[in-house]
């Protein structure tokens, strides 16, 4: 047996995925509510722009923290990497200028 045909077949236990969930349903449900209350007091458009795309990172790296195993869902997760990255960079710059 290869070792990349024990990886492939590799499924994780029940109760890891099912904590896995919901950890990602909480995780989603906060940043969400993070974003609304930005959105509702938005006052400051060029710092808090910023601040809401970094913070809707969030619940995207826990949706594809759910689905990396497949790999139809990998070029997301190499995107999710970079945009979120350029958005803190983008911040920090904005921040202390």
């Amino acid at each position: 047996m290869k070792i990349t045909d024990y990886l492939l077949g590799y499924s994780p236990p029940i109760w890891a995925t099912f904590v896995a969930g919901v950890l990602s349903i909480i995780t989603i449900s906060l940043s969400l509510f993070l974003i609304f209350e930005h959105l509702s007091s938005y006052k400051n458009p060029e710092e808090q722009k910023f601040l809401i795309g970094v913070v809707l990172m969030v619940p995207c790296y826990s949706v594809e923290s759910e689905t990396s195993s497949k790999p139809v869902c990998r070029p997301t997760s190499k995107l999710n990497q970079r945009s979120s990255n350029i958005l803190f960079i983008l911040f920090i710059c904005n921040y202390s200028c």
